[in-house]
């Protein structure tokens, strides 16, 4: 009998090891929550096919329009350039712009951005490929692909988020540039900014030619 007792007492306090033990080798895991996010990621980490274009590259082109440029260098991207305003409009006039076969014509998902901020005006709200100057640029982002989670249904074919040149010092700063085509195409360009704890940029830009887009 006093061995029996001494069994079950030895499997009791065995029995209460072996809960302690397993109890101190499980780990309580944090909550995940999945949300859309607007902050810097890792490119690795966004959930999305990206692709950016730097300063460096944009002035190597000489290209005056910045969305042209991608047209040239983004792939799944397609500007057109004959369209309602191609009438001796410079490159890219029309404004149709599409990702991936998404776009094209007006309000079709292909969403333009100025440093985050959402850009409805153009022709029938939609945005103009020659409205945007390649020199005001320091970066650009492209989105291939759904993006609505973010930034709603304008942007179901896409996202293009053109990120401006800031100055680095205060004070005065410029530059000036043009090109010269076929047809008498004419391309200028003016900028001028000033920084003094806050920045302000002005830039002019005229585009002629004698050939006309039927």
């Amino acid at each position: 009998m006093k061995r029996t007792l001494l069994l079950v007492l030895a499997i009791s306090i065995y029995t209460l090891g072996f809960a302690q033990d397993e109890r101190k080798d499980t780990a309580i895991l944090e909550e995940v929550v999945v949300t859309g996010s607007k902050i810097e990621t890792l490119k690795k980490k966004v959930p999305f096919t990206v692709s950016q274009i730097y300063r460096q590259e944009i002035e190597n082109t000489g290209q005056i329009n910045i969305l042209p440029i991608l047209n040239a260098y983004v792939p799944g991207i397609f500007v057109t350039e004959r369209n309602i305003l191609g009438f001796g409009v410079s490159t890219g006039g029309s404004g149709g712009i599409s990702i991936r076969g998404v776009g094209g014509a007006p309000n079709t998902g292909v969403l333009v951005l100025i440093d985050g901020h959402p850009q409805f005006q153009g022709l029938f709200s939609h945005p103009l490929a020659d409205a945007y100057v390649a020199s005001d640029v320091e970066k650009v982002e492209i989105i291939r692909g759904p993006g609505s989670v973010l930034y709603g249904t304008n942007a179901m074919g896409g996202v293009i988020n053109i990120i401006t040149r800031k100055n680095s010092k205060d004070g005065f700063n410029g530059s000036l540039g043009g090109s010269y085509g076929s047809y008498n195409t004419q391309k200028y360009y003016a900028t001028l900014g000033y920084k003094n704890k806050k920045m302000g940029c002005v830039c002019i830009r005229k585009s002629r030619s004698d050939r006309w887009n039927p």
